[in-house]
């Protein structure tokens, strides 16, 4: 469910409920906290189920830029304290994240003074995650002599020729990234799409298959501009495999473009693996580089 979340456009799924903190897990390029412990609460009878995590998110113009991390202990009233240095780094490193140690104010009730507590920080990444990527590209591709402002921000893509707007994806579909180049070698640029939605197909699925699997999953599309429109030359099913990056070359010298992919997984957000595709006159294939 939490990947789903993000798969649906959350840019951050915190859990609860198991009241011990849990592992925390980057899923691209965003953030699932499972559980953060508990806070206020009565399970007085376990050093786990008293622990747990205060925690200051910091959200800037590209998303989730830093995290901040104040551990702490739930006394004999029920009440959370902040820990010290030893016991509430043990607490933080159960988040699996590698995190920086600060100082910050703590207030001391029962001397009733300030004190220092270590408090621990996190830096997302600099740049926005591969499915946050704006991206821009100009062309003729109908060779009309007008050329075509293609926009990608935020999964939605546009598609301008000066004020006027020629196509834009649909509000079900998260776009990834694009390319613009000749997939399927008939000598004419297409836009090239990878898009998550829900869904293997589209209105009408194939006879032989009985029951559409509606989970949101990667595809691959083709897409040809005629007379001012664009026409769907191919769409992919489900992927078996993600496609977070994909380029258009002529490897072989043989006149004709192969499809260069990057290739990860739907269970294991770190997996990449290099792969080559050719077009076969209907859709594209794997070729075997062994």
């Amino acid at each position: 469910f939490a990947r789903l979340a993000i798969d649906a456009g959350a840019d951050l799924v915190l859990g609860n409920h198991p009241h011990v903190v849990q592992k925390a897990e980057e899923y691209r390029g965003k953030y699932i906290f499972y559980s953060l412990g508990n806070f206020i609460f009565d399970q007085l009878w376990s050093r786990e189920t008293r622990e747990g995590l205060a925690v200051k998110f910091w959200i800037g113009d590209e998303g989730l830029e830093k995290m901040e991390f104040l551990p702490v202990y739930i006394n004999n009233d029920a009440r959370p304290v902040p820990l010290s240095s030893r016991a509430g780094r043990a607490v933080v490193e159960k988040l699996g994240l590698e995190l920086e140690e600060a100082s910050v104010p703590a207030w001391d009730s029962e001397n009733e003074t300030f004190t220092t507590k270590e408090q621990y920080l996190f830096t997302c990444q600099k740049t926005p995650p591969e499915s946050r990527l704006a991206q821009y590209r100009q062309l003729d591709m109908d060779s009309d002599g007008l050329p075509e402002y293609y926009t990608l921000r935020s999964g939605k893509l546009t598609v301008r020729s000066g004020s006027r707007l020629i196509w834009q994806s649909p509000d079900d579909w998260w776009v990834d990234y694009f390319f613009l180049g000749d997939a399927d070698n008939d000598g004419a640029p297409e836009l090239n799409l990878l898009v998550w939605k829900e869904g293997s197909f589209g209105p009408h699925r194939p006879f032989w298959v009985e029951e559409d699997d509606t989970s949101v999953k990667n595809h691959l599309f083709v897409f040809r501009l005629e007379k001012g429109s664009f026409k769907a030359v191919w769409q992919s099913s489900n992927l078996d495999c993600p496609i977070y990056r994909a380029a258009l070359v002529d490897l072989d010298g043989d006149g004709e473009n192969e499809l260069l992919v990057t290739e990860g997984s739907y269970t294991d957000p770190a997996r990449r693996e290099i792969t080559l595709w050719k077009w076969s006159g209907w859709g594209f294939y794997r070729i075997n580089l062994n």
